[in-house]
């Protein structure tokens, strides 16, 4: 899919950063768009938000974009399972929340999986969950 297309610019920017717009980098970019929203905080490279990723996949660059995540701030941290899974903490409140992405249908192309992604809301996409992880 083509930059010029997305209207969502925090998107636009994630992919940019990342290099390419596909399926990770958005899942990055809704969960942490959401997180920002079930969180009441906004998005921003210093925001006081931690980030625990059940993967280190693409989805990690746009932690990094919007919420300011990064493993060198001890920010966006991994505890490994494969699923997209996250755990959001805003420690400034102690408040926090965690999101699952819902399971992708097999039947979807990769275009059609991408297009969902971007078009879904993103309670459609999301399981929300207690984290359970301590930081």
């Amino acid at each position: 899919m083509d930059l010029t297309n997305i209207k969502d610019e925090d998107l636009k920017k994630c992919a940019e950063f990342h290099g390419h717009l596909g399926s990770g980098v958005t899942i990055g970019c809704r969960a942490a768009k959401y997180a920002a929203k079930l969180l009441n905080v906004e998005l921003s490279e210093n925001a006081d938000i931690v980030c625990v990723s059940e993967n280190d996949g693409c989805c990690k660059d746009a932690f990094k974009v919007l919420l300011g995540c990064s493993e060198e701030k001890g920010t966006l941290l991994f505890d490994l399972s494969d699923k997209m899974a996250f755990s959001f903490y805003d420690e400034a409140s102690g408040k926090s929340v965690k999101l699952t992405l819902i399971d992708r249908d097999p039947e979807l192309s990769d275009d059609e999986w991408l297009k969902m992604l971007i078009e879904k809301k993103c309670d459609e996409l999301f399981e929300i969950s207690e984290p359970v992880f301590e930081i």
